[in-house]
């Protein structure tokens, strides 16, 4: 873009666009637009790309086992994949506060794992929404509406599997 945001792109086949983008304003605040495009042969199209406020994800992290000495070590991360942007990855942090609070905000909508951050190695064990499990569920953010009241608990604690490996007969492999 240009400082009075027009942007160009040419040289492109006639057909079916998706138009995205995010920003950071001055101020810090992510901001996001998405839109579909149809380009006919020949001939110029404009399409104005309106940006709106990111959304949040907001909750509390529980740890199971201890409490690492600083929880500002401890970083919640939200990563999605958005309808229409194929194998584009976007992600989303938020630091937790000594209180266990975190938000994650400028996210756009879509579907969302969350995940921890910590020098201990902790992981999530459980998320859930007003008493719901969700921890095989993607967290889904919708245009003007924040995820809220997520409690996420961690863990440090491993497991183990093992098993063998067969063919069709039960031969080992």
């Amino acid at each position: 873009c240009d400082d009075a945001g027009a942007f160009l792109f040419s040289g492109l086949a006639a057909g079916d666009y998706l138009l995205a983008g995010r920003w950071r304003t001055p101020a810090g605040l992510v901001q996001w637009a998405k839109t579909d495009v149809s380009l006919g042969p020949g001939r110029e199209t404009s399409q104005p790309l309106r940006f709106d406020e990111g959304r949040a994800i907001d909750g509390v992290l529980r740890l199971q086992g201890g409490r690492p000495a600083d929880l500002a070590t401890v970083t919640v991360v939200a990563k999605g994949r958005i309808d229409g942007l194929g194998d584009a990855g976007v992600e989303g942090e938020g630091h937790v506060g000594s209180d266990g609070r975190f938000v994650i905000r400028g996210l756009l909508p879509g579907n969302y794992r969350l995940e921890l951050r910590s020098p201990s190695s902790w992981r999530v064990r459980a998320i859930s929404i007003t008493g719901r499990d969700v921890l095989d569920e993607p967290l889904e953010v919708s245009a003007g509406v924040d995820v809220s009241g997520v409690l996420v608990e961690g863990s440090q604690a491993r497991t183990e599997l093992r098993g063998h490996v067969t063919d069709s007969s039960g031969t080992p492999a």
